[in-house]
């Protein structure tokens, strides 16, 4: 049976001629299987198409920005370089630093164990208050417990090697001051990372 020709003979019809009778009955199975299938692949499609819905809610973000209070902050990633990069700006206090801390480990979903991370702190005004490091040690825990290696803090001459954390103990990655590298630009933190995973494949 072929479906074209049915559909040029009966489109513009609204019922059947006499003539066609022995057509229209031989037809009726066909075209009941054809709606059958019809259904079953329309069905399959919202399956999938459900499905794809899901896993798009379910994938973690890849860059978070944000602003709260007296405070900014812009996290991406590299996903080739498999690193991390964190922009801090302004004064961050308790409410903003839960959202940056919140913002740091949603886009780390993405990352493999061992990524490197950058941190850019020029452009804060001040060191952390007590309540927000609450927020920023648990964000140390999850890149100890991700291996993140090494750290480069993007920093001014002025500023603390301790900034964000009172003591290097407390810093994230592993647990020695000479794991945390300081630079002056992103440029810089960059070909840093790159030479040393050069170095280290080497």
């Amino acid at each position: 049976m072929d479906l074209q020709e049915l559909k040029e003979k009966f489109q513009s019809k609204a019922v059947a001629d006499l003539k066609d009778i022995n057509l229209v009955l031989k037809a009726t199975p066909f075209l009941v299987r054809e709606v059958i299938r019809l259904e079953e692949s329309l069905a399959e499609s919202e399956r999938r198409v459900q499905h794809l819905a899901g896993m798009l809610r379910r994938s973690p973000p890849t860059h978070r920005t944000g602003k709260k209070d007296l405070a900014a902050w812009k996290i991406w990633l590299d996903e080739r370089k498999n690193r991390l990069y964190i922009q801090l700006f302004g004064k961050v206090e308790k409410n903003s630093g839960k959202l940056i801390s919140n913002a740091i480990l949603s886009v780390m979903e993405n990352l493999h164990p061992g990524f490197t991370v950058v941190v850019d702190l020029r452009k804060m005004i001040s060191d952390l208050d007590s309540r927000a490091r609450f927020y920023f040690r648990k964000t140390a825990y999850a890149f100890t417990q991700m291996q993140a290696d090494p750290i480069v803090r993007v920093m001014e001459d002025s500023q603390s090697m301790r900034f964000l954390f009172e003591d290097m103990a407390k810093c994230p990655g592993p647990q020695s001051d000479a794991d945390v590298h300081r630079v002056k630009t992103l440029e810089e933190a960059d070909r840093l990372l790159d030479n040393l995973g050069r170095h280290l494949r080497s």
